[in-house]
């Protein structure tokens, strides 16, 4: 990633870290991203999210203004920061790309080394899938509206094609989806809580392995 932004250092004896306030869009949804960094102690935070995605390809990349400098970020945390943006208020969240100067080694462990306890601060862990693919927006009203079990016909393979992102298969998401105190997944404009989604998955692969 390239960037014109400056970090101001953590105090990692203070547990300090970094909060990344997102501006409300103000005429376009899709204008540029205005993000302000926000020291704080972890233990002293405001309430906030904490967004678990991709980091995906290095490219493409996409420039957003943060503290008023430039900075590129890859498409996927682009496109999160996009649909998490609201309309008429700011949003505090931690997105691990921006919120740990990437450059700086020191940092970048003794962040990782207090992550758990990040995502376990955080008020919702927010499991970013992308944009959604087939049907995926419908798949998640169907979960979220119907009980699953006896309806196995085609919203079954959206529910696959979901739980096949590559959110699912990092090893780092899988941490901070299980360290969370609630998970919401995100489809493009539709979400769902874990617990549910995995229910589903899970009545999928018992009525699966009892077919003819």
């Amino acid at each position: 990633m390239s960037s014109n932004h400056s970090y101001i250092p953590l105090n990692p004896e203070r547990r300090e870290i970094r909060l990344l306030e997102i501006s409300p869009w103000k005429q376009d949804q899709n204008e540029q991203l205005r993000l302000i960094l926000k020291h704080t102690e972890l233990d002293n935070a405001e309430p906030f999210d904490a967004l678990s995605y991709t980091w995906g390809d290095p490219h493409p990349t996409f420039t957003v203004n943060l503290d008023g400098a430039e900075f590129d970020v890859r498409e996927g945390l682009h496109t999160a920061l996009l649909n998490f943006r609201q309309r008429d208020e700011s949003c505090l969240l931690w997105a691990d790309a921006i919120c740990i100067n990437q450059d700086d080694v020191r940092e970048r462990e003794s962040q990782v080394g207090i992550m758990q306890h990040i995502y376990s601060a955080a008020r919702f862990v927010l499991a970013w899938l992308g944009p959604p693919t087939g049907d995926g927006d419908e798949a998640v009203e169907w979960i979220r509206s119907v009980t699953p079990l006896g309806m196995v016909d085609s919203p079954w393979l959206d529910v696959i094609l979901l739980l096949e992102k590559p959110l699912f298969r990092r090893i780092w998401v899988v941490q901070e989806i299980v360290l969370g105190t609630v998970v919401k997944v995100y489809c493009g404009n539709e979400s769902i809580d874990l617990a549910a989604l995995l229910m589903a998955h899970h009545v999928h692969s018992t009525l699966s392995t009892h077919d003819p």
